[in-house]
């Protein structure tokens, strides 16, 4: 009896440091904590957030991913920023249609994402969809083990008074005085309305990556965002041999890259500085002029233990909680609708301040002349060292190489609005009434390790959608890093507005020291409990947490 009370010990004492050690490790190797300014929403809500940066090698990368993903790890939508001063802020919009459950929010360094057994911090995220309000059950994720517990630290947050009514005036007091041995890294102040269903199942959680593909080993992103994707051959899955791609901007005419593509047909490019909304092409080129295909593939985090479920009855107070603040969403969309917001615009610095080819031979300018009807009388009155000739269905350009006076033998490289074209049938029907100016190069040029044998730019006055309708082309519109954001909490001209106010979150603030501070806010016509939190991360990466619950009647 006592050998089995000494084994059962030594077990406890066994899992308690085992426990103890993997907390230690956990905190010695996370290297972002995501903290957003809720924890539950209604589907098409946007959730802000702050990501404390936790690494001390981070001048090899200050790009911070953050994804929004399901209970079984399911990327539902991501968004890229740069961070500054180990400190990143940002925002992600909740699809609309997202169905009622708990998600998660992850912020991640690339280079976590094509590496295996980092430890990620994830906060969840309750979402209920506006339009399905009979919810009896909600699966809600079970963290596997003990040793990711937080610390709460002795923070005091005193209240003026316990009880208030709806859109009072909240004052309270922030007491940092008794862990001034604690050095604090991170900290955020928030005031949000309480859900019994985040208070006994969300909150912090951690997961281990396992690589994604497709990767770039060892690379870390400074200043700009990798696009990866895939190449291979039509109506197959096998990938193309030697295939070379290209990238182009439509809205930078300037801007152009390439890569070859390895044995497996995966590519990768690295776009620095761009911010917003911008469209990229693709165009794959093979050496045996197979048909191809081009796949854009995200690197997502993933997840080598996805949690386990524990399926949770919906009570019938949740259900009104639960009523009550999609019909609040509801009308808080009635009485201060949305403003349809255009994608944020694109803005990047030029790369260079010629074209990569270089000082062009000549530039005509079109409108300069008489209207010519199509490129082949263009080129006959206009581009002197221009050969265009079409003969059997099939259209050839050469230029003049003009320091041997002879023909190249290859085509020229050419481009309609810094977009690689491999098909001459594409610039037969442009006239004079269609193009800006035209620049060529008449002799040989270099880019990389690819030789050109003279290069022809077209540029026109409108878009030119045809581009995207080549062989081997794949256009696609991307969210570049993402554009600074602001947003008022505390805005005391909400209190004094006539219409209803159906806030949840009525105060938050990042602060850079642990000093203490009073803080005013004020409550909305939503009544329940409220939750006055101070969140945060020490210099050696241990979370911690302090709340105080007041009442609204």
């Amino acid at each position: 009896m006592k050998k089995t009370r000494l084994i059962f010990a030594l077990t406890a004492l066994f899992s308690l440091f085992f426990n103890v050690i993997q907390s230690q490790e956990l905190n010695k190797n996370a290297k972002l904590f995501i903290f957003p300014d809720r924890e539950f929403c209604v589907s098409g809500d946007t959730v802000r957030f702050d990501v404390a940066v936790n690494y001390n090698d981070q001048g090899k990368s200050n790009i911070v991913h953050v994804q929004l993903t399901d209970i079984d790890n399911r990327l539902i939508s991501s968004v890229v920023m740069r961070s500054m001063n180990k400190l990143a802020d940002g925002f992600i919009h909740v699809p609309d249609s997202l169905t009622t459950g708990v998600y998660f929010l992850s912020a991640f360094f690339y280079g976590q994402s094509t590496t295996e057994g980092e430890i990620i911090h994830q906060k969840s995220l309750f979402v209920y969809n506006r339009f399905q309000k009979d919810i009896e059950t909600i699966a809600v994720p079970v963290q596997k083990s003990e040793g990711y517990r937080i610390s709460k630290p002795l923070i005091k947050i005193i209240p003026e008074k316990m009880v208030y009514s709806p859109r009072s005036k909240v004052v309270a007091d922030i007491d940092f005085r008794e862990v001034d041995s604690i050095d604090i890294h991170q900290v955020v102040i928030k005031a949000v309305l309480t859900d019994s269903l985040v208070r006994g199942y969300g909150g912090n959680f951690w997961s281990i990556t396992m690589p994604s593909y497709p990767s770039v080993p060892v690379f870390d992103e400074k200043d700009g965002l990798v696009i990866s994707g895939r190449v291979l051959i039509q109506n197959t899955e096998q990938p193309a041999g030697k295939a070379l791609v290209f990238l182009s901007l439509v809205n930078d005419s300037m801007y152009l890259d390439y890569c070859v593509a390895d044995s497996k047909g995966y590519f990768s490019f690295f776009i620095k500085n761009a911010q917003g909304s911008g469209e990229v092409i693709l165009k794959a080129v093979s050496e045996k002029q197979e048909e191809m295909v081009i796949q854009l593939e995200q690197s997502p985090l993933i997840v080598k233990d996805i949690y386990e479920k524990l399926l949770v009855q919906i009570d019938s107070r949740q259900k009104r909680f639960i009523e009550k603040t999609v019909d609040g969403a509801w009308l808080a969309k009635l009485f201060a609708p949305a403003h349809f917001n255009r994608p944020p615009r694109f803005k990047m610095p030029p790369r260079y301040s010629l074209p990569f080819y270089g000082e062009p031979y000549k530039v005509v300018d079109p409108d300069e002349y008489y209207d010519l009807d199509d490129f082949q009388q263009i080129a006959r009155e206009l581009l002197p060292g221009v050969r265009y000739r079409a003969r059997n269905n099939e259209v050839t350009l050469r230029l003049l190489q003009f320091s041997k006076g002879i023909y190249f033998e290859d085509e020229p490289f050419r481009l309609i609005n810094g977009v690689p074209v491999f098909n001459n049938r594409l610039l037969s029907s442009l006239g004079t009434v269609d193009i800006d100016y035209i620049e060529y190069v008449t002799e040989d040029r270099l880019f990389g390790d690819i030789r050109f044998p003279g290069v022809l730019a077209v540029y026109l006055k409108e878009p030119y959608y045809l581009l995207t309708r080549q062989p081997d082309v794949l256009s696609v519109g991307l969210y570049l890093l993402q554009t600074e954001s602001s947003y008022k909490y505390n805005n005391p001209e909400i209190h004094v507005r006539n219409t209803p106010d159906f806030r949840t979150v009525y105060f938050r603030q990042r602060l850079k020291t642990s000093s203490s501070q009073r803080i005013e806010f004020y409550l909305s016509d939503v009544k329940g409990m409220v939750e006055i939190s101070v969140e945060g991360i020490t210099s050696d990466g241990k979370i911690f947490k302090s709340s105080e619950i007041v009442q609204v009647k």
